[in-house]
């Protein structure tokens, strides 16, 4: 017989705070346990084009609310498995910049890849359930390759609430070695974008920005830039950037890998936004998302009014960076 189910509530604050929370494992302590996954099973070769990997590769370009879909064959690095690279599956854009799907090989220190996924995940014990207001996405496939060609997919470790970021810099000092390309179709920009964001922002007076900045500062809300998993900035993607006006209409464009990386450095270095009482009458949102479909975190930003972006509180948008996603 099961025992009694226990409700954990993780509460987001409002207001100045990203509409997205985060979970410390700290904060939930006895209510979790560590647990290991199926082994990934071997395969005869790396698989970009699979359904789950194409859909979620595919959602990138449409600026969705992606949902990750584990295939039955990943999971834990296999003991007796000894791999050489590393495939990654990416969204790119050839020459012409069409979208392609990517199977990008990578090289480097292979056994720290490995290791970092070879680490215990956890997860809340049963009968107890919580409301986790996050927003992580791992890549869609992630692949180990041996010399024979044959391969495993990587089941990325789990905590309460979401994933661990234990892997991402491992990954990251990978050097990627080849790229092979197969055209793909994704939505229109302007199709992709479909909600209004006026909800996000709120007319702030001096003793809030002073204490949500304080509290930012001593660690006691969540900061979307200390989690590196949910906010790629120096290796985001594309993005895909939604305007909507108080009239109602919706507009959407496309930037390029370099002018999105260079808006986001610019905005996640930029000041905090002094307080401020006009209303906006259009607003951009995009959600930060690498190459590979890993990411997830919102970012909001208001095109007039006080200008200001929402990411670890309200921050002042650059004049350049207002201009490039007003265009």
């Amino acid at each position: 017989m099961r025992g009694p189910t226990r409700l954990l509530l993780a509460l987001v604050p409002l207001g100045l705070v990203v509409g997205l929370g985060a979970c410390s494992d700290d904060w939930f302590r006895g209510d979790t346990e560590s647990f290991r996954p199926p082994d990934a099973t071997v395969v005869d070769h790396a698989d970009c084009f699979g359904p789950n990997t194409r859909s979620q590769l595919v959602e990138i370009g449409r600026n969705a609310d992606v949902r990750v879909v584990e295939d039955d064959q990943s999971g834990y690095p296999p003991d007796s498995f000894d791999p050489v690279t590393v495939v990654r599956c990416e969204l790119g854009r050839d020459a012409a910049q069409k979208p392609t799907i990517d199977t990008v090989t990578l090289d480097g220190d292979v056994g720290a890849v490995r290791d970092a996924f070879r680490v215990q995940s956890r997860r809340f014990r049963d009968g107890v359930f919580a409301s986790c207001a996050i927003h992580e996405i791992v890549p869609a496939a992630l692949w180990l390759v041996d010399t024979t060609g044959r391969a495993v997919e990587l089941a990325w470790p789990a905590r309460p609430c979401g994933y661990q970021d234990g892997p991402v810099q491992p990954l990251r000092n990978l050097r990627e070695v080849d790229r092979t390309s197969e055209s793909t179709v994704v939505a229109d920009a302007n199709t992709a974008c479909d909600r209004q964001f006026f909800d996000q922002f709120e007319r702030t007076d001096a003793a809030q920005v002073d204490d949500v900045r304080g509290r930012l500062e001593r660690g006691e809300m969540y900061n979307p830039l200390d989690n590196e998993l949910a906010t790629p900035i120096t290796d985001v993607g594309g993005l895909v950037i939604c305007r909507s006006s108080e009239s109602g209409s919706v507009s959407g464009i496309r930037l390029t890998q370099k002018d999105s990386r260079e808006l986001m450095v610019a905005i996640s270095q930029a000041s905090y936004a002094p307080p401020c009482d006009l209303a906006a009458t259009a607003i951009a949102q995009t959600t930060l998302l690498r190459a590979d479909g890993s990411g997830g975190t919102d970012v909001f930003v208001e095109l007039d009014g006080c200008r200001r972006a929402l990411l670890n509180g309200y921050l002042s948008t650059p004049d350049w960076a207002i201009e490039t996603m007003s265009r």
